[in-house]
């Protein structure tokens, strides 16, 4: 399963007939990696992960469009699922004053990491983070 071709609806790859290498998704992924070196790395613990899984992401965002595989695919997914949720973390200590208020809805935050990235691991539940997205959203507002 590691080296299965992954078939996905990018634009690109229809043009490829959806086969490897995206070439320009490829490189141009590797400019979020290098966002933490131009911009600093930050001091905050949260903004630091945050940043390295940036650097990370950009790496396996490059392998995934180059190779389109099912471990790419997973590379990519999963440092994009992670940064997200430290990325929510910090929006939630930043605007939320009440630590209960921070702690409840960095355990839903947390729960729906761990969720989607399970779901995640099957490429035949492509569709349904995409609901548990929606749901999230309206979760918080």
């Amino acid at each position: 399963m590691n080296s299965e071709i992954v078939v996905h609806n990018f634009c690109e790859s229809r043009l490829n007939n959806y086969n490897p290498p995206e070439l320009f998704n490829a490189f141009s992924s590797l400019i979020i990696s290098i966002y933490p070196f131009y911009f600093g790395f930050p001091e905050n613990d949260i903004l630091f992960n945050t940043a390295i899984l940036f650097f990370i992401n950009g790496i396996t965002s490059f392998y995934y469009h180059y190779k389109l595989n099912y471990i790419g695919k997973q590379a990519d997914e999963i440092a994009m699922i992670i940064s997200t949720y430290y990325g929510i973390w910090i929006l939630l200590k930043i605007f939320l004053r009440h630590k209960n208020n921070v702690n409840i809805y960095n355990a839903v935050n947390t729960f729906y990491m761990f969720g989607f990235t399970i779901v995640n691991l099957d490429t035949r539940f492509d569709f349904i983070p995409f609901f548990i997205w929606w749901l999230l959203i309206c979760f918080y507002i």
